[in-house]
């Protein structure tokens, strides 16, 4: 189990099977830090690094004392980690310079990689990420008449972003935004039914042209989606 503690400061920590807190620190400079994520030995968050208050930087660290990673933050003051599967992809969110959020997936053999926006969409968040590589979260862009954002859920496979919308039958539903994906590729999140807000689970829906069965999820990819609430 991964989170935060107020010690010293606010930090990251791992609760280990006996039940002791296992501290993670900070990035250097830093003074406080949080974990969002864990798969396996390796946690994922962010810290401060000890410079302007809203300045935070995306981490992983593989918990048993091998200190944290900076995952950068792409020329910007901001990066958040979010989660991380078993493969050890994180992904999570970034601001860059002049533009409006934007989810990242970071691969221990690459580097921290943008994810897009949905086409005329502004800014977006990833939220999870299955074993699979395959990435849920939410794009938006703001609304030109009323102070909102007008949002909608998305799934980024192979970097490619589809809207969840795109992939039900239910003309009721507004899937505005992924929260979560299992192995099997159910997805859990967020929207609203004939207007009002409810919770949706999405399950793939195999179809004539599917391959047959392979291992895990695989079979996930433009799929159309069964929702339920």
């Amino acid at each position: 189990m991964a989170g935060s503690v107020v010690l010293a400061a606010q930090q990251a920590v791992v609760i280990l099977p006996d039940g002791t807190l296992m501290p993670l620190g900070f990035l250097p400079n830093g003074n406080f830090s949080q974990a969002n994520g864990i798969s396996g030995k390796m946690v994922v968050g962010y810290s401060s690094t000890g410079q302007l208050a809203l300045q935070t930087r995306a981490f992983h660290s593989l918990a048993r004392g091998r200190g944290s990673v900076d995952l950068d933050t792409l020329g910007s003051r901001f990066s958040v980690a979010v989660a991380v599967n078993i493969t050890r992809q994180v992904i999570g969110d970034v601001k860059p310079p002049g533009r409006g959020q934007r989810g990242f997936v970071w691969t221990p053999s690459g580097s921290m990689q943008e994810l897009s926006v949905f086409p005329g969409d502004e800014a977006s968040a990833a939220r999870d990420i299955n074993a699979a590589g395959v990435i849920v979260g939410s794009s938006w862009r703001a609304d030109p008449v009323q102070p909102r954002v007008i949002a909608r859920a998305v799934v980024w496979v192979n970097s490619t972003i589809s809207d969840l919308n795109t992939l039900i039958d239910n003309l009721d539903w507004t899937l505005e935004s992924a929260q979560a994906i299992n192995e099997a590729g159910w997805i859990v999140g967020t929207g609203t039914l004939k207007g009002h807000p409810h919770a949706f689970l999405l399950k793939p829906i195999p179809t004539a042209e599917d391959p047959p069965p392979v291992p895990r999820h695989h079979r996930h990819r433009h799929h159309r989606q069964r929702v339920q609430r």
